[in-house]
């Protein structure tokens, strides 16, 4: 039996998102699972987020989300871009409606071979149950 996804999960994903481009991170913060929001600070956090878009430019826009559904959890992809190229958001969402992790992929597509020296950027807070389930970790 297929389980279905939680209601508006896609405008869930987008929304966060929105409030972590735009620098909201106490906004951002809050809409993680409370487990997730004990294993990292608001602080902790922004500058994780900041670290990781300071080399990519302005943002410029967000494109369609996308979601796939394993067991208790929907991830949504969101295509982002910005100044200096396209990056992939993922969020993942459990059953109750609770995000249970959160990552940006930049560059995206990952070259297969990466040129020496090139900056390859990416955020990822997650539970250790869904990391398998995402595209992209940062360990």
């Amino acid at each position: 039996m297929t389980q279905a996804m939680p209601p508006n999960v896609m405008d869930q994903a987008y929304v966060l998102l929105s409030e972590l481009i735009a620098g909201r991170w106490v906004e951002a913060h809050q809409e993680l699972n409370a487990r997730l929001r004990g294993q990292v600070s608001p602080d902790a956090f922004a500058r994780a987020w900041a670290k990781a878009v300071s080399g990519v430019g302005s943002f410029e826009r967000m494109d369609a989300p996308s979601a796939r559904q394993f067991g208790g959890y929907t991830v949504v992809a969101v295509p982002l871009t910005f100044a200096a190229g396209e990056a992939l958001g993922e969020v993942v969402v459990d059953n109750a409606g609770q995000v249970a992790g959160v990552a940006l992929q930049f560059p995206h597509p990952r070259p297969r071979h990466p040129e020496p020296g090139k900056r390859q950027g990416g955020f990822s807070v997650r539970i250790p149950e869904v990391a398998s389930l995402m595209r992209y970790s940062v360990r």
